[in-house]
């Protein structure tokens, strides 16, 4: 790939998807989203596929990471009445998540998908889809999404060493020091390995692994 990809932000992907610079992106659905609006054009040209399976030694299984998920906290210090008042904030919040998921326009997949009963008919008819494209089910994939989708962590558990290590970037890091000749492979996997062994320490010194 183009040497900027070492410079890309977040949303870079989108960008060269929109531009027509790539061709596969691993992403959620928000570039097909933003070509509805602002590129209605291209959008009948960006499709929406599950994430490719992975070789037979790992089992040949399709797995596509949550890179985004939502954790809602209260803080401590709060009166217990102001606790009481978010608590049930919270449980009601998630019991009407179908709101969320439509307003989201699929984008908020429910923690719990007994909270989003018509999730497989809003995934096979797309109103946005179907008035720009005629194409009802060009979400369709993600009427299984539950059963191909995972943690950052994967086969872990998600928690704040695997979110440190994720927002700090360090895997793309280990990467980028071999693609660039910088490290060979092994020794950029050491250089990882110096990097995310503290992080895990911190964590479970804070008692929260």
């Amino acid at each position: 790939m183009d040497p900027e990809v070492l410079a890309w932000d977040a949303s870079s992907n989108n960008r060269a998807m929109l531009a027509g610079k790539v061709s596969y992106v691993f992403n959620a659905i928000s570039i097909a989203r933003t070509a509805e609006k602002d590129f209605p054009a291209l959008s009948p040209q960006i499709q929406v596929w599950k994430p490719p399976r992975g070789p037979n030694n790992f089992g040949g299984k399709r797995l596509g990471a949550q890179h985004v998920m939502l954790v809602y906290t209260i803080w401590k210090f709060l009166p217990d009445d102001r606790k009481k008042l978010a608590k049930q904030f919270l449980v009601d919040f998630i019991n009407n998540w179908g709101r969320a998921f439509k307003a989201a326009e699929l984008y908020e997949f429910p923690s719990f998908l007994g909270t989003v009963p018509n999730l497989k008919d809003a995934a096979l008819n797309d109103p946005v889809a179907a008035r720009l494209e005629n194409n009802p089910g060009k979400y369709r994939e993600l009427a299984s999404a539950h059963q191909w989708s995972t943690n950052v962590g994967h086969p872990g558990f998600a928690n704040g060493a695997e979110g440190e290590i994720f927002d700090t970037g360090i895997l793309p890091q280990m990467f980028a020091l071999v693609v660039t000749d910088r490290m060979s492979p092994e020794d950029a996997v050491k250089w990882a390995d110096a990097q995310i062994n503290p992080i895990f320490a911190k964590w479970k010194g804070r008692g929260l692994m």
